[in-house]
């Protein structure tokens, strides 16, 4: 291993990144088996007041907690609690999916490679106030676009549910178990499922977006260990203590004295379970082969089996990275968003080419010539979508004819409500969307902090009143149809949460 570049040319390069892509701050270990060859942080967690990214600093680290997900699984296995090829139906009362050969074959090694037919569906959860059990019980309402186990489709529900799982077989919550039977096994102190308990920390990164030319502070993605997300996306963690988790994962289970998991139930973890089909991805990142296993992505990368996982969320990008034939790893944690965030993947692979004396690739102009087709393909996309407008259009009802409750068994609750002349959408009580007239009855639906446009189309019923709107919250499937919901429908709903809440 060429390790000279982590004392002749790792710090320029993590500093030039981080200038180039306008990142406020990053922390970085790079492993060796279970040694730590270089452990830091790089320019500011909190840049309002001036305050430095050290190895401690707190990340929400978004899907990486994926990773986390599958060894809690992983340890009921070993236990003979579990087994990863049976049908999830088994282990979690209540399971159903939207057809009946799902539900019945579905299993848990399906549910954790991305393979159960269902796209993302992330609308559903995306800023809503949902448990998982709930989510439990919205499930049979969403719809699959092809059947299980043909095709890769990234999906957070299924992680979420993964939680009840550990919860049903351990008999505790998954974060009581990932904190007794991971994080105290290793050492992982600092670790937790809490953004209120990072905040309160004297040590924590302060979340970021670049738009428009601008850094600027956005709030946090608020969520603890009664959030929805749970297995999918609830952790945070340190450079420190992600090295650890590295460590652990490149030494067949075991880190010092503790043999955490078995061998063979980390290998399965390990090994491909789906191709993933994304000439993008290829076109990127160079890599030759790709797939999905549990919790983690496996690629053949310059003829080296490259294991990883990414995780994003509100105003900050997450990458770990490993080589299992040079048990070799790679963790970057920063506090700026994904969407103009490259840098995490630009010096983790530069490492990796350094290090293991790998064909240099230019990292930088690579990402920047990817990002730049993205931005413009996304910007293409809006466009079109607000070149529907026609100037001077009228809609076919008074407004206050489209306000009013609408509901989805599986997506919830959506409000239209009037405000001063203008008609507002409210999804599950939480996000605001701004709309505008295109045509006819149907709206531009603007939502401002992050720029979500949707296009929403109201239905008349068979008596000339708006009866539902549809709305494109799925692309892979048809459109999400949410019914109007009658004064009387209304009253009965709120009076049965009162009952329900008083018992």
């Amino acid at each position: 291993m060429q390790t000279d570049f982590l004392n002749n040319g790792l710090d320029t390069l993590v500093q030039r990144t981080l200038e180039r892509w306008h990142i406020p701050g990053l922390a970085l270990a790079v492993v060796s088996g279970d040694e730590v060859l270089h452990l830091a942080g790089y320019g500011q967690r909190d840049p309002a007041h001036g305050l430095p990214v050290t190895p401690d600093t707190l990340f929400p680290i978004a899907s990486m907690t994926k990773s986390f997900a599958v060894m809690s699984l992983g340890l009921l296995v070993d236990e003979g609690k579990l087994e990863w090829d049976k049908p999830v139906r088994d282990y979690l009362p209540g399971w159903q999916m939207f057809d009946p050969h799902s539900t019945e074959t579905l299993t848990v090694r399906d549910m954790l490679s991305h393979r159960s037919g269902l796209p993302s569906h992330d609308w559903i959860w995306w800023g809503s106030d949902f448990s998982r059990r709930d989510l439990l019980a919205r499930l049979r309402h969403l719809a699959p676009n092809v059947p299980i186990r043909s095709r890769f489709q990234y999906n957070n529900v299924m992680y979420m549910l993964a939680s009840l799982i550990v919860e049903e077989v351990a008999g505790m919550s998954w974060e009581r178990f990932v904190q007794t039977r991971i994080f105290d096994m290793l050492g992982m102190k600092r670790s937790n499922f809490s953004t209120r308990i990072i905040q309160q920390d004297p040590d924590h990164a302060r979340p970021h977006v670049y738009r428009d030319g601008l850094l600027r502070e956005c709030p946090f993605w608020e969520q603890d260990e009664n959030s929805v997300t749970g297995a999918a996306g609830t952790i945070n963690s340190c450079a420190r203590e992600m090295a650890t988790w590295l460590s652990l994962q490149m030494n067949t289970g075991k880190y010092g004295q503790v043999q955490l998991v078995k061998p063979e139930t980390l290998e399965a973890m390990h090994l491909p379970n789906i191709f993933i089909d994304d000439p993008d991805a290829r076109r990127r990142y160079g890599y030759e082969f790709s797939s999905y296993g549990m919790g983690w992505f496996l690629r053949s990368h310059k003829g080296q089996m490259l294991i990883s996982h990414s995780g994003s969320i509100n105003g900050f990008w997450c990458t770990q990275y490993f080589m299992p034939r040079h048990r070799l790893g790679v963790v970057a944690l920063s506090n700026c968003d994904e969407g103009r965030n490259a840098a995490p993947v630009i010096i983790s692979l530069t490492l990796f080419d350094h290090l293991l004396g790998l064909e240099p690739t230019d990292w930088d102009v690579l990402m920047t010539e990817s990002y730049a087709e993205t931005a413009a393909a996304e910007k293409k996309a809006k466009e079109e979508l607000l070149a529907g407008r026609i100037p001077g259009a009228q809609p076919s009802h008074p407004l206050d004819a489209y306000a009013g409750e609408y509901e989805h068994p599986g997506y919830g609750h959506l409000s239209i409500r009037l405000r001063e002349a203008s008609l507002q959408m409210v999804m599950n009580d939480k996000k605001i969307f701004i709309l505008t007239l295109a045509h006819d009855d149907i709206f531009d639906a603007h939502e401002p902090e992050w720029d979500d446009h949707l296009k929403l189309s109201f239905i008349d019923n068979a008596q000339g009143q708006i009866g539902s709107l549809s709305i494109p919250l799925e692309e892979a499937v048809a459109q999400i149809v949410f019914i109007r919901q009658a004064e009387a429908e209304i009253g009965a709903k709120t009076k049965a949460a009162e009952v329900d809440k008083i018992n």
